[in-house]
């Protein structure tokens, strides 16, 4: 997966970096667990740089108003995007992290939770919760 392009990306290429994340973790899903049709409900954007970070906040908020403020960044509800995996209506933009590497990650539901947790090894690289975090 390419790197994040900070110089002017266009809204189009924006959620087009979006859908590359989430196959990307679709495909990680699919590797580790028995849920690789899952649908998506949650996509995360690891920025790079300041420079990164800025202009993904700014082409988010084109996309739709930030429901959450964190620590590590705002989470948006956005107007939904087609992904290989559903539509995608909740986005974070993470600040720069020396510990994240990674271009972004996404989250998933699963079918069955307790079938899941049974079947899933777990990972560095895969983790589950519970329950729903956004209503």
């Amino acid at each position: 997966m390419e790197n994040l392009n900070t110089n002017s990306m266009t809204i189009e290429e924006f959620k087009k970096h979006i859908q590359e994340i989430i196959a990307e973790a679709q495909r990680l899903c699919a590797a580790k667990t028995h849920e690789g049709g899952a649908p998506v409900n949650y996509a995360c954007i690891f920025s790079q740089s300041i420079g990164e970070y800025q202009e993904s906040v700014g082409l988010a908020c084109r996309l739709g108003v930030v429901v959450q403020d964190t620590k590590m960044g705002p989470v948006f509800h956005i107007t939904p995007i087609a992904t290989a995996a559903g539509d995608l209506e909740l986005l974070k933009i993470r600040r720069p992290d020396p510990k994240r590497e990674e271009m972004g990650d996404a989250d998933f539901t699963a079918g069955d939770y307790k079938v899941s947790r049974k079947n899933i090894s777990v990972s560095r690289d895969l983790a589950l919760s519970s329950g729903p975090i956004w209503k």
